[in-house]
Formats: structure tokens, C-alpha cells, sequence
């Protein structure tokens, strides 16, 4: 990832967000919008064995899955002020052995992990301006379930999306972009994967895969 672009990533997730948004996490939980993830994949997908979580933030859908079906889980962050924040937590529950942390862009690192059961990404694919890389190469790591949740295609999502992206731009902080639904549906499928879950959340929108 060139300079410009983890400046823009470390401006957005820095230190002083990563921890107030861990100790909300271990105060009340998961946010809502996490929860429209979590709680589908809790309850439909056959979530078991091992987990890769790219673009894990606090770590919540690791913390509420692991020992809950998963026995292994890899997170993947780009911001290192989360990751730090994260270590701190997987040192202060002694689970070193169960959970790995990798730092850095998912599409550059990719390699140096193995295949898992299951891939999550909760609000990551549209942290991307190129989506295809992320998702074609996390797809290629996934063998049970692939879900992630993403914003909605619609025209008041773009527009709303229009006007934070030009604020945003002014002070270098990191922009949402939306990207066609049917086309990451198309990858998706096109792998060997089945929809068994959709659905939408005000500008959201959440899908589950299986094979």
C-alpha cells in the first residue's frame, strides 16, 4: 500500500478511536450494525472450525465466536492502532494459541495465510475504491462460508455517500465508496458458493454464502 493511501487509514482508525471503541465493545458489545452479521452467522451458517476476519476493528465477531463454534481465528487489520489495541485483549485473555494477528493490506499479504471455514467482513469491501482484488482473493480463502456486509446500491445511499466523501476528502480521512451488489454476487456464486441469507439494514445491506 503506497504512503498516501495508509495515511488516509491511519488518520481515520487511529489509537485514541481504537481504544474508546474497545471499551465500548467490552462495556456493551457489539455495535448493532456488527450485530446485523453477527447474529445471522450465529444462527444459520454452519460456523465452525476456523475464521478469518479481514478488516477485524475491536475484534467483536472474533470475541463472539470463538469457543461458539470457532476454535481458531486469524485477524487481519490494516490500522495498526487497532491491531495493537486487539493484541492487548488476546494477551489479556490468554488465547495467543487460538487467535493470529496479521497487519496490513489483505490484498498484499494475502499468501501467507492458509485456507479457513469461514470469511467475514464486515464493513471492509467498501473501504476498497477496486473491490474485485479484495473479494477474489478472500473467496479464494474461504471453504464453508463467505458474508460480509456492505453498503446498500441504492440511489439515497449514494447520494448521501456523495456529500461524507467530499468532507471526508478535505481532511484526509478514509472514503466509503459503494459498489454494485450484483457484480460481487457474481464472484461469488461463480466459486461455488449459495446465498442463504440477505438482508438489508437502513444503508446496509448483509449476505451469507455457503458451500
Amino acid at each position: 500500500m503506497d504512503y498516501c493511501c495508509k495515511t488516509t487509514y491511519d488518520n481515520t482508525f487511529d489509537l485514541k478511536q481504537a481504544r474508546k471503541e474497545m471499551a465500548q465493545y467490552l462495556k456493551t458489545g457489539p455495535k448493532k450494525s456488527t450485530k446485523y452479521l453477527l447474529k445471522p452467522l450465529q444462527e444459520r451458517a454452519p460456523v465452525e472450525g476456523s475464521l478469518l476476519d479481514i478488516g477485524g476493528g475491536v475484534g467483536a465477531l472474533i470475541w463472539e465466536l470463538l469457543d461458539n463454534g470457532i476454535d481458531q481465528a486469524y485477524y487481519f487489520e490494516i490500522s495498526d492502532a487497532y491491531s495493537k489495541v486487539f493484541k492487548e485483549q488476546v494477551v489479556s485473555r490468554s488465547v495467543e494459541k487460538k487467535v493470529n494477528i496479521l497487519t496490513g493490506d489483505f490484498t498484499e499479504h494475502h499468501r501467507s495465510l492458509p485456507q479457513v471455514d469461514v470469511v467475514t467482513m464486515d464493513k471492509v469491501i467498501c473501504c476498497y475504491q477496486d473491490y474485485r482484488p479484495l473479494v477474489k482473493l478472500s473467496l479464494q480463502k474461504a471453504r464453508k462460508v463467505y458474508a460480509y456486509t456492505i453498503p446498500r446500491d441504492i440511489w439515497w445511499v449514494k447520494a448521501v455517500n456523495k456529500v461524507e466523501s467530499l468532507v471526508k476528502s478535505l481532511s484526509n480521512y478514509l472514503r466509503t465508496h459503494i459498489h454494485p451488489t450484483a457484480e460481487i454476487e457474481e464472484m461469488v456464486v461463480s466459486q461455488g458458493f449459495k446465498k442463504i441469507y440477505q438482508k438489508t439494514h437502513r444503508e446496509w445491506l448483509t449476505v451469507i454464502y455457503s458451500k
